[in-house]
């Protein structure tokens, strides 16, 4: 047998026909194997193979899969391609994965497995580690690391650790060893509130209660710490220009050149605005050759401090530690940093032009200038791009890096092209 990433490797050089002739004959022969392999791609890709299976096939192969990723890769299907896997299902998981769609993945119902041991409150230990053995091939697939303990109508009253329940004498109800501190999460508690909870506790699982304190699923802490991983890989890709924060060479041709125009074309609309500056500005650079040399030079560092700005935006974001309506102090904040890294490279600027083109000494003022002032203007709109789109619910590391390039390089163009036509002619 392939370690995990060579077999996904493996898998991957195939055709589409060819992985949809093996899952096919998995699902029908093998499917937890099937199951396996599906797990080890992630959720774009893995749906991309799931939907080209007929619907029988591909509940074969989720009635195998662990619980939440068998809600991630369905989530990524369409409506009707979901609920034709899920007609075929085992009528159970098809309720309860119903039931884990309804909420968005990355909270705590979404990221939730309903694999996990619940008893009764009044139950004795003996009853539960006899129910245990009987049951151990259902189990066996399950991360019993708590027992979880409930009342007559699901409530969730407490939890046993193994241990307790292995150590304490037969007779004892769970309900006199349970934890008197358990930690639960609401069903729609978000990443940060769930990175935040087993940061403060030491928890390997957290209960997921609704609001009625009924329990309704676990969250792992491993599950917990791979979605902020994978959150921070999307956010990553998407400055890169890559919708949706995920694309892998083996997903589709269709797929792949769909999600990039779909980021390349309104670009087209953006970089425009600057190319119009520099048509308007088109004598001036005619009279001064020397400025379409250090255009692009005033506008790729101006451009390279922004961005500076706005990865630590982002990043505080991320963390909690930046909230949208903090613009003021964000200004704040950028405005004395932008104004000493400016009034540097500006000089250094300066001074390269002057060494480059020694009879055009005014030249290398007006980049100093225009520098120094495009520097603190490119800080400014990088730090508060994300909270401005934050607040109106866009996705801010899809935005924020082409129209803040569209900002710094129209404002650094224009800024530079009114000081040479005032300062030069």
């Amino acid at each position: 047998m392939l370690p995990p990433e060579e077999t996904a490797y493996t898998i991957a050089q195939l055709s589409e026909q060819q992985q949809t002739r093996m899952l096919s004959q998995l699902a029908t022969v093998q499917p937890e194997l099937a199951a396996n392999l599906i797990e080890l791609f992630a959720d774009d890709h893995a749906a991309d193979m799931m939907e080209e299976l007929p619907a029988e096939a591909a509940a074969a192969i989720f009635d195998e899969m662990d619980s939440d990723d068998q809600t991630d890769v369905l989530s990524e299907l369409d409506d009707e391609d979901i609920e034709a896997i899920l007609r075929q299902m085992d009528p159970q998981q098809a309720d309860e994965t119903r039931q884990r769609l309804q909420y968005d993945e990355d909270t705590a119902g979404g990221l939730m497995i309903s694999e996990y041991l619940a008893y009764r409150k009044d139950q004795r230990v003996d009853e539960v580690i006899s129910d245990m053995r009987a049951n151990a091939d259902k189990y066996q697939d399950y991360q019993v690391l708590y027992v979880y303990v409930v009342d007559s109508r699901e409530h969730l009253v407490g939890v046993v650790t193994m241990r307790s329940l292995l150590f304490a004498p037969p007779d004892r109800r769970l309900m006199d060893i349970k934890l008197l501190d358990a930690i639960t999460a609401p069903v729609d508690a978000e990443l940060d509130t769930l990175e935040d909870l087993v940061d403060r506790h030491d928890y390997a699982a957290v209960p997921v209660v609704d609001a009625d304190s009924r329990l309704v699923g676990v969250v792992m802490r491993s599950a917990i710490k791979t979605a902020i991983s994978e959150r921070s890989e999307e956010n990553l890709a998407k400055f890169g220009g890559i919708i949706g924060g995920e694309e892998l060479r083996s997903m589709s041709l269709n797929t792949r050149t769909v999600r990039r125009l779909a980021f390349l074309c309104p670009n087209i609309a953006l970089f425009m605005i600057s190319v119009s500056v520099i048509a308007f500005y088109e004598p001036v650079i005619a009279d001064i050759p020397a400025l379409a040399i250090f255009l692009p030079l005033i506008a790729g560092m101006s451009g390279a401090c922004g961005y500076q700005s706005m990865a630590v935006s982002m990043r505080e974001l991320t963390l909690g530690l930046l909230r949208p309506h903090d613009l003021r102090r964000v200004v704040a904040k950028e405005l004395t940093m932008g104004a000493i890294n400016g009034a540097v490279i500006g000089i250094v600027i300066g001074l390269l032009a002057w060494t480059m083109r020694p009879e055009a000494q005014r030249l290398g003022l007006v980049l100093a200038i225009a520098f120094t002032i495009n520097c603190v203007f490119s800080v400014i709109v990088g730090g508060t791009l994300p909270l401005l789109f934050k607040r109106i619910k866009v996705d801010p590391a899809m935005l924020s890096g082409p129209v803040m390039t569209t900002f710094i390089d129209a404002g650094g163009f224009l800024l530079t092209l009114l000081l040479a036509s005032a300062i030069m002619l």
